[in-house]
């Protein structure tokens, strides 16, 4: 468990995650498929969909550029939104989002993304 937020994991012990990168002077991680990531990122879980646009925009105001958020949250569209308004380029924000458990599998999963908010859906789709 996190000291700081006893609902998280730790991550594996044996597996290797190294900060190797920094992102807007942000801490940034390399995945294992190469792409970066930032450290540190705003969750916008139980956020009401009229306060998540202003909340996003707010932290990417403050510098943040992870955003994560999920079908189930009811408020992709609002953060695709933001995205979309703020003035920075697509590629500067890294979205990260859940499907629900019934668009699990490839073929569901593409069938998903591509219901998304098309503000939203991520520029490194694989579908």
């Amino acid at each position: 468990m996190c000291r700081s937020c006893p609902r998280l994991t730790a991550p594996d012990p044996g597996r290797a995650i190294s900060i190797d990168r920094k992102v807007n002077d942000m801490e940034a991680v390399t995945l294992n498929n190469g792409v970066v990531m930032p450290a540190l990122g705003l969750g916008v879980f139980q956020t009401a969909p009229e306060e998540t646009r202003v909340a996003v925009l707010a932290a990417l105001d403050a510098g943040y550029r992870h955003i994560d958020t999920a079908a189930a949250y009811g408020n992709e569209r609002q953060v695709g939104e933001a995205v979309h308004s703020c003035g920075l380029d697509r590629s500067e924000v890294f979205l990260q989002t859940k499907i629900w458990i019934s668009a699990y599998g490839y073929d569901r999963r593409c069938t998903a993304s591509r219901r998304a908010p098309a503000s939203s859906a991520s520029s490194r789709s694989t579908c």
